[in-house]
């Protein structure tokens, strides 16, 4: 397996929400995107929605996407079919899984087209990545602080997202991506794009010692020298996850050019973006999406 473990990390590009690159743009009160670059066939768009612009109410207002809290599932289903209408496909075409803080990574044929998008009960089961070749499928995962992880290779048209709290990075979920793209998709390191979305920033992200004890374990087992967390007071340490998954990308043989950063904070952008966190464990969840439309036309 290609690897770069020494690779610099000083080279990374680091974006705003909104901020002057526009790593990640506006196209909705519901949600904002990016468009991939450099296509072979067809139009690669990923997003995150925001809070806002949907029916929810109380701690889920506006837009919560997520079946598994206490709102509304009839509030939860118009939310997300506003915004299958916005990029301009039906619900039959999302993908959504049980995320159980796991490195479980699945393939998503068009036979599972509309999976976990009206409800529970047809999830994709303990999944916290998603990829597939086909297009004009949605795969899509569920936010609230955690890391969403966007891949895109562009000679394959292999589109794939994951979900990376403090548990699925200690897994090495993003280096498993670039492992299975490499090893079962004949997939060239040079062809692969990540975007890493917006999360919890390192200065509203402590942590305790058992869970810098099983960063470090990784960090060992895996050779990498950079330690992305810092000792804040005794016993407790702000830990970067959007640097940490960065580091395992580099790890897998991706140059820093092929990986962009969104800077934004959801703990710090009340107005815009759901926290678990920042809100007690009471509030809604954000979707990370990505899709490649069939038709290169806009």
């Amino acid at each position: 397996m290609k690897t770069k473990s020494n690779r610099s990390t000083n080279q990374i590009e680091t974006s705003d929400h909104y901020g002057k690159r526009h790593l990640f743009t506006p196209l909705h009160d519901q949600t904002c995107q990016h468009r991939f670059h450099n296509e072979s066939s067809g139009k690669t768009v990923a997003g995150f929605t925001t809070r806002n612009g949907g029916v929810s109410e109380g701690p889920f207002a506006s837009n919560n996407l997520g079946f598994h809290v206490p709102d509304s599932p009839d509030h939860v289903l118009q939310n997300r079919r506003s915004l299958a209408s916005v990029l301009d496909t039906s619900l039959d075409q999302w993908v959504f899984s049980e995320q159980t803080h796991r490195d479980q990574i699945v393939k998503i044929p068009k036979a599972l087209a509309g999976s976990g998008s009206t409800g529970m009960h047809d999830w994709i089961r303990d999944t916290d990545g998603l990829y597939t070749s086909e297009p004009d499928l949605v795969l899509a995962l569920l936010y609230a602080d955690c890391v969403p992880l966007f891949f895109h290779d562009h000679r394959k048209g292999l589109i794939g997202i994951a979900h990376a709290g403090w548990q699925g990075t200690v897994q090495n979920i993003a280096g498993k991506m670039i492992q299975l793209w490499i090893e079962h998709e004949q997939c060239a390191h040079d062809d692969i794009t990540v975007i890493i979305g917006p999360a919890i920033s390192a200065t509203r992200y402590q942590v305790d010692r058992k869970v810098i004890d099983a960063v470090d374990d990784t960090l060992k087992k895996l050779e990498i020298d950079e330690q992305p967390y810092k000792e804040v007071t005794p016993g407790q340490y702000a830990l970067d996850l959007k640097r940490f998954n960065l580091l395992l990308l580099l790890r897998e043989g991706l140059d820093p050019s092929q990986v962009k950063i969104s800077g934004s904070c959801v703990f710090e952008e009340e107005n815009t973006f759901f926290s678990h966190r920042r809100d007690r464990g009471q509030t809604g969840r954000m979707a990370g999406w990505i899709t490649r439309y069939g038709s290169t036309s806009d």
